[in-house]
């Protein structure tokens, strides 16, 4: 799971982290996971409104089959699921409709942040199996050609010794 935590805004910008650390509102998730949002107490951010994939070019809804949606109430917590066939390094460009709240003021606010979809494996993987294929293949055939030249050599031995017992008679 991945959890978002809203810690605090500065001017239209959420400050959001991850596991404790800052995050500048760029994180990162696995397909089929799950993502919530959750607006830390003590703080003027009243509540999340809404939470809107941004259709434009290099932005993929990984939401669409479980869209960020609000847990009880309050609209302080917030729950979507990754597609489980969201392609690879997808980018999900969004926006969080927050409500800041000083006093009796409220005033609606924006913050676009993005989820990235990790690779299901590494990049890496897929060149290792090829290079181990290939190494493999490599020595199977290098010990093949040997084991001949060891079966032409015993051959050739075979019929020198012919020759010499041959000629010795």
């Amino acid at each position: 799971m991945l959890q978002i935590d809203i810690v605090g805004f500065s001017g239209e910008n959420l400050i959001l982290e991850v596991d404790t650390h800052p995050n500048n509102g760029r994180s990162s998730a696995t397909k089929s996971e799950q993502v919530d949002w959750k607006v830390n107490q003590n703080i003027s951010v009243d509540s999340i409104s809404a939470i809107t994939w941004k259709e434009m070019p290099g932005s993929e809804d990984v939401f669409s089959r479980s869209r960020p949606a609000e847990l009880g109430s309050n609209l302080k917590h917030w729950r979507g699921i990754v597609n489980d066939d969201a392609e690879d390094f997808s980018v999900y460009i969004y926006s969080i409709t927050w409500v800041k709240k000083v006093g009796n003021i409220r005033t609606t606010h924006i913050f676009d942040p993005i989820i990235s979809i990790k690779p299901s494996t590494s990049p890496l993987v897929p060149i290792g199996i090829v290079a181990g294929v290939l190494g493999l293949s490599s020595l199977l055939y290098w010990r093949m050609e040997r084991m001949n030249l060891i079966k032409k050599n015993r051959r050739l031995k075979d019929e020198n010794d012919k020759l010499t017992l041959n000629i010795g008679k």
